[in-house]
């Protein structure tokens, strides 16, 4: 494709006497852009042996701020975007949730959907049981995502008081179970996000795991408020629907 004329035409260079016009015809210019500041080297005046320009000093000083101001908001732009990222993400996780039928859908939700939805490679859902040997683990061989059962008492060692912990590189830190929750692939799991959900029907702890293979994927900085969130509409629909499958289980068959 052919350039313009426009395209090849090359802007004059203003000169000195030109700048200096300019500014002093609009001496609100570089109160209107500071970022201009941040590009003039400011002027070192020699003022003799140990005497120091605190003009220049005090440009410089400005120079910097501007510069830690603009990383600061750049950082806030991201942060602000990736927040409501993962508000989306989780507003469409609790729709899914409040829209599964029955305890079969609920886990394919959890186990399934939640994975894609987040973009992790594991979830799973560990349960805590006194008769460890009598439950059978149920999770995809293709993703490991599934049921574990767990000790009882597993989750009070992990959470203490809390109800989330974000790990950002599990070989770096001793977690309670760990084994136990990432069964079959803790080599996988480089860092995780585990949410203690408290069962009032059974009783029992039930925790819902996250696990990445990237480390840092989750980090104490992060916020857990939607995580919380999301952990208390879980531990509601699992529980009625575990109430639901006890009572259907209680019904006898039709016709008798």
């Amino acid at each position: 494709m052919a350039s313009s004329p426009k395209d090849t035409e090359q802007v004059p260079d203003l000169s000195e006497d030109e700048v200096v016009a300019y500014l002093k015809a609009h001496p609100e210019f570089l109160v209107q852009h500071p970022e201009v500041l941040e590009a003039v080297v400011p002027p070192d005046q020699q003022l003799g042996d140990n005497v120091s320009d605190f003009q220049y000093f005090a440009i410089r000083r400005l120079q910097e701020q501007i510069h830690d101001m603009r990383q600061n908001y750049d950082m806030l732009v991201n942060s602000a975007r990736d927040n409501s990222s993962v508000q989306q993400q989780v507003h469409r996780a609790i729709v899914g949730l409040i829209r599964a039928n029955g305890l079969e859908r609920l886990l394919e939700v959890l186990t399934v959907d939640l994975m894609q939805l987040f973009d992790v490679d594991v979830v799973r859902l560990a349960m805590e049981s006194d008769f460890l040997d009598l439950h059978e683990t149920h999770y995809s061989e293709d993703n490991y995502s599934g049921i574990v059962f767990i000790e009882t008492g597993t989750a009070a060692e992990i959470f203490g008081e809390g109800d989330v912990a974000l790990v950002p590189n599990t070989a770096d830190v001793f977690i309670p179970g760990f084994d136990a929750v990432f069964s079959e692939c803790t080599r996988l799991v480089t860092s995780c996000a585990l949410l203690r959900l408290s069962l009032q029907d059974e009783p029992r702890e039930v925790i819902l795991a996250f696990g990445v293979r990237h480390p840092d994927w989750f980090h104490p900085g992060q916020g857990v408020e939607l995580l919380q969130f999301l952990a208390i509409i879980v531990q509601e629909r699992l529980e009625v629907c575990l109430r639901e499958e006890s009572i259907m289980g209680e019904l006898p068959e039709s016709g008798q």
